[in-house]
């Protein structure tokens, strides 16, 4: 099982215990890679939050779709998450020098 397959059921619940939750062990994953020196661990990690935020921007824009609007709660941890893909990304950087990876993620999210 990869590791976006066991966060996505937090994405599911959209609540603010388990989106946290999931970041913390994206982080967790992610600081366990850079102590290891293991950049493939590393941008695994940082596609599983890519693809967390593609589902929850998906999710975000399907209830605008029925006249609702994104709630603070909700552009909040959009925020969050661009924020946290951001550092992951300069810190790969840091660690690995891999800067082709880190330009393709900020196209996609638009950071």
């Amino acid at each position: 099982m990869d590791l976006f397959t066991k966060l996505e059921q937090y994405i599911d619940y959209n609540n603010s215990y388990s989106l946290k939750k999931a970041l913390t062990t994206l982080n967790r994953e992610f600081d366990l890679a850079i102590s290891r020196n293991d950049s493939m661990q590393a941008k695994t990690v940082i596609d599983a939050t890519k693809k967390l935020y593609d589902k929850l921007s998906r999710t975000y824009r399907e209830s605008e779709d029925y006249s609702e609007t994104m709630s603070y709660y909700q552009k909040l941890i959009a925020k969050q998450m661009r924020s946290f893909i951001a550092y992951m990304l300069q810190k790969l950087k840091i660690e690995f020098g891999v800067p082709d990876y880190e330009q393709e993620i900020e196209q996609t999210i638009g950071i």
